[in-house]
């Protein structure tokens, strides 16, 4: 689910970069940031791997629940 985020943002700012939008590069270091933290997802302690994975949720479009 990371992995998919991350791989959402960099085709968002490659769609970005096609429609000449300027900010495409914070996309892409958000998308570097999450492949890191799901490479090491296992090693995070638990309170910060619940919002790695709730921030994933979020950038794919899930509901959370409360």
């Amino acid at each position: 689910m990371i992995e998919q985020a991350a791989a959402e943002l960099r085709s968002g700012a490659i769609r970005a970069g096609y429609a000449g939008e300027e900010h495409k590069h914070v996309a892409f270091a958000l998308a570097m940031v999450l492949d890191e933290l799901a490479r090491h997802v296992r090693d995070l302690r638990p309170e910060v791997r619940v919002q790695v994975v709730c921030g994933a949720r979020m950038l794919l479009g899930e509901t959370i629940p409360p």
